[in-house]
Parts: structure tokens; C-alpha cells; sequence
């Protein structure tokens, strides 16, 4: 589905291109993607919690990417574990 804020022909360009890309071309590019968005949460976070260790801060963005009912209790306890943002964390997680 295209976006909004995407002219047709610029969708149809990069459909173009990405169905000339073998698939370890798109696995790489999803990586580099991936990566890019994890630093701009980060700087966000950093802004929101400028008082927070790297690790704090780090712990923060794997609580927003990672289902915390698949981590142990003791981990997260051992993590400090915030609330998911809006569900009231105790260290103003919101």
C-alpha cells in the first residue's frame, strides 16, 4: 500500500528497484534499516531521559523492541526493567 506522502511514480520506482534486489540484498538493507532506526530512538531517548547511563538508555529502547513476557522476571529485575511507555513505569517511562 503506498503512502500518502508518496507519489505514484516514485512508489512504482521503488517497487522497481526492490524487486531487482536478490534477497541478500534486501536482508542487508533491512539490517542497515534496522540499525538506523535503533539510532534515532536512541537519540530520542536521550533527549527524554538525558540523565540516564548509556545502559540505561539502552535498556530502554530493548524494553521498546522486545516483548517483556518473554524475559525472565530475573533478568528484567536485574535490568531495572521500565513499564512499557504509558503503562506507568516507576521511573517515568512514559
Amino acid at each position: 500500500m503506498r503512502p500518502l506522502d508518496t507519489s505514484e511514480e516514485a512508489w512504482r520506482y521503488l517497487n522497481e528497484r526492490l524487486r531487482q534486489m536478490t534477497p541478500e540484498q534486501k536482508v542487508r538493507r533491512v539490517a542497515e534499516l534496522t540499525v538506523l532506526t535503533h539510532r534515532v530512538a536512541l537519540e530520542e531517548l536521550r533527549r527524554r531521559f538525558p540523565d540516564d547511563s548509556e545502559r540505561r538508555l539502552r535498556v530502554r529502547l530493548l524494553a521498546r523492541t522486545v516483548d517483556a513476557a518473554t524475559i525472565p522476571a530475573s533478568v528484567r529485575a536485574a535490568l531495572d526493567w521500565p513499564e512499557a511507555e504509558g503503562g506507568g513505569g516507576r521511573d517515568g517511562d512514559r
